[in-house]
């Protein structure tokens, strides 16, 4: 399924955790800091590989 793929799915999960399942603010943190990754990473990547074309 492509929403396994989605990288909001981890945010909504933790979320959904906090909500239903009682559980603590905290539980949110580690969802946070995977997008939080993925923000940094993505962009620094493609930085580094973007190149203008000098036609």
């Amino acid at each position: 399924m492509a929403a396994h793929r989605l990288q909001l799915k981890h945010l909504v999960e933790a979320m959904q955790a906090v909500k239903v399942r009682d559980e603590g603010p905290a539980s949110v943190l580690p969802a946070l800091g995977i997008l939080l990754a993925f923000t940094v990473v993505v962009p620094a990547l493609a930085v580094y590989l973007f190149r203008w074309d000098d036609a």
